[in-house]
């Protein structure tokens, strides 16, 4: 088996390539737009799309992996991120940007999938540490491609198709070490007998709808955010400039947060009781946002991006404890981020239908609030059951 490093290492470059690919293409959209002759509907699609496929593909990893061990399958994942970022810069034609779009989204959603059965296999008993350093080096890439996409492409000579491509290169080192841990013991993603025939392949009934529930909250609390939280701030009176901030505001704290959250849960218990505790910020900050906007405005996005942080960890972890082996981890991690990510897909439209309706945010900033409330003692509840489940 590889050394604990060598595994952290290349946990950590899979997951800065999971997310510049997406960022970059919202830093550059009136570009593209412009001149691959986009529609509204097709401009928007080349965010909601890989996010889409981010879910209906999430349980193909698990298929995947058990054919062609969980290394190789990781080193696949990422090559395909870094073919298809490259060939989409390239694309002459919307239809070809379109499909490679396709393609990354569905490489992501293999290939973090995938991760908690990673930690399965080399951090069973202490997953927070290695499931934070995932969470930081996501958002590090998502931030990367957001920041410095428009710069590179400036000094590019003003190219936006260079500066989409280049975030191909991150590809190359997680490759290079996804195959050299292929080379070495994989592994096992066979599920074992009692596994086939118990519900889930390994896990008791009902898991899967509550991890999933679980999973689609921490993924509306992000994506929701993302998409209105400058909004919802601009129009309760905040200047343009200073609610741009207020959203960077939101996205830093982010970063250190994920590290901490992972290294202070040592326990399925602590995990789990801390994942309720920051749900429960992170509604506070819905609440705050969504009635009282322009009171305090920078307090609401520390404590929805604390919130954030914090449960992306966490929630990640939720697969490591409530299942016995990395084959079970990662066909439960595919069921959940099915849901989670087809409801992400859902939340901002539906918010944005809700802000037409009413003439603010108000009511779908509560509406996440109350189900992230909904979501507290379910999760805290999943905590105390998490030992027996895992055994």
């Amino acid at each position: 088996m590889a050394t604990p490093f060598l595994v952290v290492v290349a946990i950590a470059l899979a997951a800065i390539n999971l997310r510049p690919a997406l960022s970059s293409v919202s830093a550059e959209l009136s570009d593209i737009r412009a001149d691959l002759g986009l529609s509204g509907l097709g401009a928007g699609s080349l965010t909601t799309l890989p996010v889409i496929c981010m879910g209906v593909f999430a349980t193909l990893a698990v298929r995947l992996a058990r054919r062609l061990g969980l290394e190789r399958t990781m080193a696949i994942a990422t090559a395909t991120i870094g073919v298809a970022t490259l060939v989409r810069g390239l694309a002459p034609s919307a239809a070809g940007f379109i499909l490679a779009t396709v393609a990354i989204g569905i490489a992501i959603a293999v290939g973090q999938a995938l991760v908690p059965a990673v930690v399965k296999a080399y951090f069973a008993r202490k997953p927070g540490g290695p499931t934070g350093v995932f969470a930081l080096w996501v958002n590090v890439g998502a931030l990367a491609g957001a920041a410095l996409t428009v710069p590179v492409a400036t000094l590019l000579n003003d190219q936006w198709r260079a500066g989409l491509a280049v975030w191909a290169l991150l590809a190359l080192p997680a490759c290079v070490i996804w195959i050299r841990l292929a080379r070495r013991e994989g592994v096992p993603m066979r599920p074992s007998p009692a596994g086939e025939r118990g519900a889930h392949r390994g896990f008791k009934p009902g898991l899967a709808v509550r991890v999933t529930a679980l999973m689609a909250t921490l993924s509306t609390t992000f994506y929701v955010p993302v998409a209105w939280l400058t909004v919802v701030f601009e129009d309760a009176g905040v200047a343009e400039g200073s609610a741009v901030t207020l959203f960077s505001l939101f996205v830093a704290v982010q970063i250190p947060t994920a590290v901490v959250a992972g290294s202070l849960g040592r326990s399925p218990l602590t995990r789990g009781r801390l994942l309720a505790a920051m749900l429960a910020v992170t509604a506070l900050g819905f609440v705050g946002a969504g009635i009282a906007a322009s009171a305090a405005p920078a307090l609401w996005a520390i404590l929805i991006g604390l919130g954030v942080g914090a449960t992306f960890p966490l929630g990640w972890t939720l697969p490591v404890d409530h299942t016995p082996t990395p084959a079970s981890a990662a066909t439960l991690t595919g069921v959940a981020l099915t849901g989670g990510y087809l409801v992400a897909a859902i939340g901002p439209a539906l918010a944005g239908l809700l802000r037409d309706a009413t003439g603010d945010l108000t009511v779908p900033f509560m509406l996440v609030a109350a189900v992230t409330f909904v979501a507290v003692p379910l999760a805290w509840r999943l905590a105390g059951h998490a030992s027996e489940e895992s055994d």
